[in-house]
């Protein structure tokens, strides 16, 4: 699904006023939230202290590009939607806000933590009739979560499937010429297991308009898959330029280039998916 549950504390300070923060202070990119235990005190100093545990929904676009070993931001908005950055500004606590020490992700690294004020413009007055402006800017707080996947153990049970269909290929292009029965039998096991191994994952993974690790892996298999079928027909018509021993020669040679174009290919972005 494309959302994140969280639950937090969020807390403000203020100098006596008839501003209480809490009650209008909403998760903006959240599908839904609650806020509890609300808590309000004025300190000796004169400095009123509100706080309130939120659980909260957020929206998220998860980023699949490189997945398994994706690298995600989980974001969390807070803003007062009634009141516009002229009339109320935030400072954000970077001293006192941090993640829980005991909190642990199942399959992710936290990789670290942000906050921060700023501020956003909608292009609408929200119908305001007391002003000419046609749009309006209200002040925000933005916390930021910085996670990767643990990739390595889920890469290769998604995957083994593709590169044991690799491998059969290759194997193809190492059998004696004259014996089609292994060599079809051989790619019959590649075709049926890289075509299961493309419906499992479809089914697993949701679509996305971005051209993904998996994306990769799955049209070097297939071109493999194609190149070996090719020269598996063509082998007949070949018979007749070299002898067998040439097309024995020609197959070992092809079979050890696709094997290392293929093998470069999911390496380098393998390579780049560990690393982004």
């Amino acid at each position: 699904s494309n959302s994140f549950d969280v639950v937090f504390w969020a807390w403000t300070y203020q100098k006596e006023g008839k501003y209480f923060p809490l009650k209008g202070l909403s998760v903006t990119n959240a599908e839904k939230f609650d806020k509890r235990f609300h808590h309000h005190d004025i300190t000796d100093e004169g400095v009123e202290w509100s706080n309130a545990k939120y659980f909260a929904t957020i929206q998220k676009y998860w980023d699949l590009t490189h997945y398994p070993f994706d690298h995600q931001k989980l974001i969390i908005t807070l803003e007062d939607p009634n009141l516009e950055e002229t009339r109320l500004t935030f400072r954000a606590d970077t001293e006192k806000s941090h993640i829980h020490s005991m909190i642990h992700l199942a399959g992710w690294d936290i990789l670290g933590f942000d906050i921060k004020a700023g501020k956003v413009s909608y292009a609408t007055d929200f119908g305001d009739q007391g002003t000419q402006a046609k749009f309006a800017t209200f002040a925000n707080i933005e916390a930021t979560v910085d996670v990767k996947r643990h990739g390595w153990r889920l890469f290769m049970s998604l995957f083994l499937g593709l590169f044991l269909s690799i491998l059969l290929c290759v194997l193809v292009f190492f059998t004696v010429p004259k014996e089609s029965a292994p060599r079809y039998s051989l790619l019959l096991g590649a075709i049926f297991i890289a075509v299961g191994n493309k419906y499992m994952l479809d089914s697993y993974l949701p679509t996305t308009g971005n051209f993904t690790l998996y994306d990769y892996i799955q049209v070097t298999t297939f071109g493999t898959l194609f190149i070996t079928i090719l020269s598996t027909v063509a082998d007949g018509t070949r018979k007749k330029v070299g002898g067998k021993a040439h097309i024995s020669l020609f197959n070992k040679l092809l079979g050890l280039s696709i094997f290392i174009l293929s093998t470069g290919i999911i390496s380098y972005r393998t390579y780049l998916a560990v690393n982004s």
